[in-house]
């Protein structure tokens, strides 16, 4: 029992290694874009978000940093996560989400879009919404689990 045991152990530890040590093979056309665009980024890690986009997240200037790539290499968004929202922005979501409060705000931008993404939540469920640095509310998703349970309580 002890041989099959240590057996097992041993297996499982190669196996963990094994799978540490493989290399993701991000596509040149991509790798070059993100060594354009963030040049002096950290502890990079590549993830194949879908089949025609690419995710790395990445440590640039102290901030956990994530951006998506297309598998040409076209870049599609960065997020970062930050403490705290203008007071501004923080004045109209709080008019507009009154006994919501904010968990999780992050600093959104791409070719298309430049702002905030933010989490809400209170006791009926969260939310997350889009808003442009102006304070325009663009998008509003309703977190279908919560909305569930909340329904159903």
């Amino acid at each position: 029992m002890k041989k099959l045991s240590f057996l097992f152990i041993a297996i499982l530890t190669v196996i963990i290694i094994s799978c540490d040590q493989q290399k993701v093979n991000v596509p040149e056309k991509v790798q070059a874009s993100f060594d354009e665009m963030f040049p002096v980024a950290s502890e990079v890690e590549w993830e194949m978000e879908n089949e025609n986009e690419w995710e790395v997240e990445f440590d640039m200037d102290g901030k956990e940093t994530s951006a998506c790539f297309t598998i040409d290499g076209e870049w599609v968004e960065t997020e970062y996560e930050i403490e705290s929202l203008p007071e501004t922005i923080e004045t109209i979501i709080n008019e507009s989400y009154p006994g919501y409060e904010i968990s999780k705000v992050e600093i959104v931008e791409s070719p298309a879009f430049e702002g905030f993404e933010i989490e809400l939540e209170n006791e009926d469920g969260e939310i997350e919404i889009k808003v442009t640095t102006n304070g325009e509310i663009l998008e509003v998703e309703v977190d279908e689990n919560e909305g569930e349970e909340a329904e159903e309580g």
